[in-house]
């Protein structure tokens, strides 16, 4: 049988989060640039003491972030993402947790139970 997820302690005290920043179809990459720089995103976003795990710019879509956020700080992200990029990007926001650790230990009991 499987080990109960809620079981495997984390790795960390830190939450994963992906942002989705889709592009505003409507304004050129200079609006775009200008926009961000005016909202002061390049200082803004990600706060300190966040770790950026990827960043890929996406064609035709825009910008995948993922995050490696204490808790503390996920209200920080939060408001970072409001003051400075809602006029460049339309976001979504996803928070998540590493769940390999839970994949290996299921795989582990299934092959010691064959």
């Amino acid at each position: 049988m499987p080990q109960d997820p809620s079981t495997i302690a984390p790795d960390s005290d830190a939450v994963q989060v992906t942002i989705f920043l889709k592009h505003t179809q409507q304004l050129t990459l200079d609006e775009m640039g200008v926009n961000l720089r005016k909202n002061g995103f390049f200082e803004k976003f990600p706060p300190e003491g966040v770790e950026v795990v990827s960043w890929y710019q996406l064609m035709s879509f825009g910008h995948v972030v993922t995050l490696k956020v204490p808790p503390a700080k996920v209200r920080e992200v939060n408001r970072a993402l409001e003051s400075s990029s809602y006029t460049t990007f339309k976001s979504e926001v996803y928070l998540g947790y590493d769940f390999w650790p839970v994949i290996q230990s299921t795989k582990a009991q299934l092959a010691d139970n064959k």
